[in-house]
């Protein structure tokens, strides 16, 4: 797997927890991706590998942080 961009990973990690607050409903990788500017496909990617690292869960394209779990 190539290097995937620290800075990259906080920003759709940031995204991810202030959408979820405020939206009360996790981000679709569409959101994400332009909410970031990168392509749908280079979102995807990346929230594999940030629940590959346990930054976050992603499965069946629900999305949560420890903190928005906590906020439900």
């Amino acid at each position: 797997m190539r290097h995937k961009d620290e800075k990259l990973m906080e920003r759709i990690f940031q995204f991810v927890e202030q959408f979820t607050v405020e939206n009360l409903r996790s981000p679709t990788t569409i959101e994400i991706a332009n909410a970031v500017k990168v392509a749908q496909s280079t979102a995807y990617k990346y929230l594999v590998a940030m629940r590959d690292r346990g930054m976050l869960s992603y499965q069946d394209g629900i999305i949560s942080t420890k903190k928005t779990v906590s906020a439900k």
